[in-house]
């Protein structure tokens, strides 16, 4: 029930007047999305396109499906410590803090430390 007129849209927030946010996206073949309809392989099987996904916290992998398709779970990268994240202390599974970059259309996971 807050006015429009005291809402920002993200561009404003985050200062890219130029960007443009869309929920997925596909480059150099490999398809980027959010990650809610599945896990990263079941999206790239389905899709028969190397796939790579967020979403999924607890998850961080890379696996190689068929010769030309890998799917890939990023894990996240946010701050364990942060009151805003305390509703993950009722979840079996610890989140992952790690960055996944793409060189060569070939997935690299780089984990972080806590």
């Amino acid at each position: 029930a807050i006015p429009s007129l005291f809402i920002k849209d993200l561009k404003s927030i985050l200062e890219t007047p130029n960007w443009d946010y869309v929920p997925e996206i596909e480059v150099n073949g490999i398809f980027f999305n959010h990650g809610e309809a599945g896990s990263a392989d079941r999206v790239a099987l389905y899709r028969n396109q190397s796939t790579v996904q967020g979403h999924r916290h607890s998850e961080c992998y890379i696996k190689h499906l068929k010769q030309d398709v890998f799917a890939v779970q990023v894990g996240t990268l946010i701050d364990h410590t942060s009151m805003v994240f305390d509703y993950n202390k009722t979840n079996l599974k610890p989140w992952v803090n790690g960055v996944t970059v793409i060189k060569n259309n070939v997935p690299i996971i780089i984990p972080f430390k806590k």
